[in-house]
């Protein structure tokens, strides 16, 4: 079933039953050393990062126990984020290179090789094998601890679910009006969330849910980009070695600059949509179709699903 409430089971028991899916699936990634280190960080903080949205959705029915938790997935995730900052160093001068390659002066790709000599010191450093043994007992602890992450019912689930969407519309509103990397950085840590709590409930209406939820990813990764820049940014003036020139510093700071302000313009009316409507009705919305969802035989799902591929082959076909 994956990273979606079921049918025929409450929150009480989707909770942990989710919980110790992600953690096997990480762990399953973490011991198989035939597969390329960074995929296996990768799938690793992917599966920390589906748990912490999990936690945010019934974060009102754990009570201390949602912090606890919550700091241990986020320390846990720490082990892990070094090589993949580096990484990202390197990937994120490759798209500014890509957009802007008419601006840039073949001397900067001397900032390549300087960012990709600083991943492998990095790497040389982080000891990943430790890193990944670490992290596989971490999560092995939270498995076990899983199996108490149980929210008191439906009024915990309209509470999480409630509180994250407008979150996620007010770090919107403070984005735009202050328009600081940390600001924008707020707004995408809650839209990530949004999207998790998405993909938890879109087994009650795929094509309705899992449409916003592809509106949601979009966001995300325009987001994600833009953190990214940010970080880059951040990096080249605490480490001004990475540029001999300083002419080129304030291109290259420049171009950062006005990627930035492409893809913030770019997000803000996919997110007005998406935070179009107020939190209470948005969730109520949600919730009515995941019970009508819990209510319906499979036949019923069957027979919906069937209409639905109908109508979006009509409308390919124009008809």
């Amino acid at each position: 079933m994956g990273y979606k409430l079921k049918r025929n089971e409450t929150i009480v028991e989707a909770v942990p039953r989710i919980a110790r899916e992600q953690v096997d699936g990480a762990v399953a990634a973490l011991r198989d050393d035939t597969r390329d280190p960074h995929e296996r960080v990768h799938e690793a903080r992917t599966a920390i990062k589906k748990l912490r949205g999990l936690l945010r959705l019934v974060e009102p029915g754990l009570g201390a126990r949602f912090a606890v938790e919550n700091a241990r997935l986020r320390d846990i995730a720490a082990t892990l984020s070094r090589l993949r900052d580096a990484e990202v160093l390197v990937k994120t001068f490759d798209d500014i290179w890509d957009h802007f390659d008419d601006r840039l002066s073949p001397s900067l790709r001397r900032v390549r090789t300087k960012l990709c000599t600083r991943l492998r010191s990095v790497e040389s450093r982080v000891d990943l094998p430790a890193r990944l043994v670490e992290v596989d007992e971490a999560l092995t602890a939270t498995r076990r601890r899983a199996r108490h992450w149980r929210p008191g019912g439906t009024a915990d689930l309209r509470k999480g679910l409630s509180g994250t969407y407008q979150r996620g519309r007010r770090a919107m509103k403070a984005a735009y009006r202050k328009g600081s990397d940390e600001h924008f950085h707020d707004w995408r840590k809650a839209v990530k969330h949004h999207g998790y709590h998405c993909r938890l409930l879109s087994g009650a209406w795929p094509a309705i849910i899992g449409a916003r939820l592809t509106a949601v990813e979009i966001l995300g990764e325009l987001l994600g980009l833009d953190h990214d820049l940010g970080v880059f940014a951040e990096t080249l003036d605490r480490e001004p070695d990475c540029l001999e020139k300083g002419a080129d510093r304030k291109l290259l700071l420049g171009l950062v600059e006005r990627r930035q302000q492409e893809l913030r313009a770019q997000a803000q009316p996919l997110g007005r949509r998406l935070y179009a409507d107020p939190p209470g009705d948005l969730t109520r919305q949600l919730l009515r179709w995941h019970s009508i969802f819990c209510a319906e035989t499979k036949a019923d799902m069957r027979a919906l699903l069937e209409i639905e591929a109908a109508s979006a082959g009509a409308a390919a076909a124009g008809v």
